[in-house]
C-alpha cells in the first residue's frame, strides 16, 4: 500500500476518496476481489490518522467503492443506525443463548452461560429503558392532521 498517495491533508469531514484512488493507492483494482479488503485498510488508515494527528473521531463509510469521511448529520444518523442493528444482534444472540440445553453443559461451562445470559440480560434492559427515557423526555410529536 502506498499511504503517501491518501491525500491527508484536504480531507476533512464530507470528503470523499475516489474508487481510482483507492485502486492507485492499493495496488488493487475495483473488479478484483480483494477490493473490499483495500477499501477496509484505507479506511482503517484515515481513521487512524484523525485521531493519531488531528485528535478527532470520525466516521468513514464505503459507497459504491468509494470512502466517505460523513460530516456530523450523516455520522449521526449512520451510528444511530449502526447501534441498534448491534443491539438487535445482541437481542438475537440472547434468544440463541437462552435456548442452549444446559443439561449437556460441563459444570464450568453452564456457569460461564449463565453468567453471558445474565449480562446480556442487563445490557438489554438498559438499552430498552434508556430509549423510554429518550422518549418520555423528547417534546411531543406532532402528527398531521392529528386533532389534539
Amino acid at each position: 500500500m502506498r499511504y503517501d498517495l491518501i491525500p491527508f491533508d484536504t480531507l476533512e469531514k464530507g470528503s470523499e476518496i475516489s474508487p481510482s484512488l483507492i485502486e492507485e493507492i492499493t495496488g488493487v483494482q475495483r473488479c478484483d476481489r480483494w477490493f473490499p479488503l483495500a477499501l477496509l485498510k484505507v479506511k482503517s488508515a484515515v481513521v487512524a490518522y484523525f485521531a493519531r494527528e488531528r485528535e478527532t473521531v470520525v466516521t468513514v463509510v464505503s459507497r459504491r467503492d468509494s470512502l466517505v469521511i460523513l460530516d456530523d448529520p450523516g455520522a449521526s444518523d449512520e451510528n444511530r443506525r449502526a447501534g441498534f442493528a448491534a443491539v438487535r444482534a445482541l437481542g438475537q444472540a440472547h434468544r440463541r443463548n437462552c435456548a442452549v440445553d444446559t443439561s449437556r453443559l460441563t459444570p464450568a461451562e453452564l456457569e460461564r452461560h449463565l453468567r453471558t445470559i445474565q449480562v446480556q440480560s442487563l445490557i438489554l434492559e438498559g438499552s430498552k429503558k434508556a430509549r423510554a427515557h429518550v422518549r418520555a423526555s423528547s417534546p411531543a410529536r406532532v402528527v398531521p392532521g392529528a386533532v389534539a
